[in-house]
């Protein structure tokens, strides 16, 4: 992969990093992918990450939480309905993408919000149905009750088998603001190393915003996005920034 100019890493160790990953992938990893960069990127980086291309078996459970915000493409049509979860979140309020919001407005924000949990309905879907939540401990719930049916239907969840990916952190920021988003991202990373998976979940702001800094400490890598020349490059971060890739163009298609 080429890099960039000033933006080349004189100390980046391509098979320290590469051996980090891995590692990573053995174990269970969660991902922060930060940057505000057109939603067509982020859609590609997803579908990386939910092992699309990947001929392994995967179960995977996409989070929507933004109504305009996801792509079609991300639903994997040639995996069988019992290895798909889509859950959505039914508050899915307009969210301006600024860090002023993430920063400043959440410390406002009540986080006393109580549960409301519709069991009823939810045992009536499918496993083609989108499961619909009202609330972030909705969500919760929904994601760990997916990764237990995950396990109950497998003899044996292989590392990386599960896949988690969540579109947008900003409408629960803006919602129940920045601790109860901390807690709720503790157990979901928790949940999800627990069976060995890789879970990626989008905060769409500048990597510089003061939110990035509170939420890092709760994920094994962070990937940075940012537009430069027509296209994306992304720059992943993993062990408290001992491993790096560097600025790396995102891959095609």
């Amino acid at each position: 992969m080429i890099q960039s100019g000033n933006d080349c890493r004189r100390d980046y160790d391509e098979s320290a990093f590469a051996a980090k990953l891995t590692e990573l992938k053995q174990q269970g990893a969660s991902v922060l992918v930060v940057g505000s960069v057109d939603s067509t990127y982020r859609n590609r980086l997803t579908q990386r990450l939910l092992g699309q291309s990947s001929m392994a078996p995967r179960r995977r459970i996409v989070v929507s939480t933004a109504s305009d915000d996801v792509d079609t493409g991300l639903y994997p049509d040639q995996s069988p309905p019992e290895s798909f979860v889509h859950i959505e979140y039914a508050n899915q309020a307009r969210c301006t993408q600024t860090a002023a919001i993430t920063d400043e407005r959440n410390q406002s924000v009540s986080t006393t919000a109580t549960p409301s949990i519709g069991t009823d309905e939810r045992d009536s879907t499918t496993a083609t149905d989108p499961v619909t939540t009202e609330t972030l401990a909705d969500v919760g719930i929904a994601i760990s009750e997916a990764i237990e049916r995950f396990e109950d239907d497998a003899d044996t969840l292989t590392p990386g088998e599960v896949r988690l990916g969540m579109t947008t952190l900003l409408p629960f920021l803006e919602t129940y603001g920045r601790e109860t988003v901390f807690q709720f991202l503790h157990l979901i990373n928790g949940r999800t190393r627990a069976v060995n998976g890789m879970g990626h979940i989008h905060l769409p702001v500048d990597e510089d915003a003061k939110i990035v800094s509170v939420l890092t400490p709760l994920f094994d890598a962070t990937i940075e996005l940012r537009e430069r020349g027509g296209g994306c490059q992304e720059r992943w971060t993993i062990t408290n920034g001992t491993h790096s890739s560097g600025w790396l163009p995102m891959p095609r298609e």
